[in-house]
């Protein structure tokens, strides 16, 4: 009863959504709020920018209620291919966290309870995941993660047996850097499809990686044979997850794909090494270059006036 009451009194105090008033044909209303969203942010606000990207997501949502589908997205080729490698990274970034999750009972000394309290505690600073991914951008970390968790899948293969607290280290290192590519796996899949498609691109990567899911047991259970094949499987498999990685687009700090044909050209101007943060950088030393050019030249135009008037 108290809930409820709660739910009454705080849904008048609570603003609306700007989408749904969106939706509902409520530009003014949807306008009113962006501008308040920007002023405690304290951004600047766009009003004629902003009302052009309201008015161009409403067409791509009509769009999507006519024609758009999974089947159409597959005849553009270059948003055809970034589909593939987002439901590779899902694939193979479901499989590889819950089969090292699952695995961590094979890990150490045989006890149990102490492997499985130190892969829980090698999750808390994937917590960072949104605030790295957030500044660094999602392509270069996401490479990083599944690169590292594939080395140490393969790395553990070479260890001796005997050296079962090197083992559970170097098992432990796979979880955690997989557990931040899983984080950034279900940010980085929303990105890519464009908004007219995407949540069917959504439910696409979630069907694949529900399989993945599915299989990651088989791939635990192949420890019955060798110890060591379950993470050098699961290692491999991050190595693809790299690799399909390096070929995607960043989408950090970029506009978002809207239509088909958003989709086909997203990506397209940027170069395989590009780094949201160098880039950024490069942008920020190239205004300070100009800013300095143009203050030179006003402080010679300003030379010359006063030679001129003496």
């Amino acid at each position: 009863m108290i809930r409820n009451r709660n739910i009454i009194v705080f849904s008048r105090i609570i603003p609306e959504s700007p989408s749904w008033l969106l939706v509902k044909g409520r530009t003014e209303e949807a306008m009113l709020r962006l501008g308040n969203v920007a002023k405690i942010n304290g951004r600047d606000f766009q009003d004629d920018e902003t009302r052009k990207e309201l008015i161009k997501e409403n067409e791509a949502e009509n769009e999507e209620k006519e024609t758009v589908s999974l089947v159409q997205m597959f005849k553009t080729p270059n948003l055809r291919v970034n589909a593939l490698l987002v439901n590779i990274i899902c694939m193979m970034g479901f499989m590889c966290y819950y089969g090292h999750v699952q695995n961590t009972s094979n890990l150490g000394e045989g006890n149990i309870y102490k492997s499985y309290f130190l892969g829980a505690l090698v999750e808390i600073p994937c917590w960072s995941i949104p605030f790295i991914i957030t500044k660094m951008g999602r392509r270069w970390p996401l490479f990083v993660l599944f690169s590292t968790s594939g080395l140490a899948g393969v790395a553990y293969g070479f260890v001796p047996v005997d050296y079962q607290m090197t083992q559970l280290t170097i098992g432990l290192i796979g979880r955690m850097t997989v557990n931040g590519a899983y984080f950034t796996c279900l940010q980085y899949g929303s990105e890519i499809f464009p908004t007219v498609i995407r949540g069917q691109g959504i439910a696409l990567c979630e069907i694949v990686g529900g399989i993945a899911i599915f299989l990651s047991p088989a791939v635990v259970y192949l420890g019955k044979v060798s110890p060591v094949l379950p993470l050098l499987i699961l290692g491999l498999c991050s190595m693809l997850g790299a690799l399909a990685t390096f070929f995607l687009p960043e989408t950090a700090g970029m506009a978002l794909p809207q239509t088909l044909k958003d989709g086909e050209t997203f990506g397209l101007d940027q170069s395989r090494w590009d780094f949201i943060c160098i880039k950024k950088n490069r942008g920020e030393v190239k205004v300070r270059e100009d800013y300095r050019e143009v203050k030179i030249n006003e402080e010679d135009k300003l030379v010359e006036d006063v030679q001129d008037v003496v």
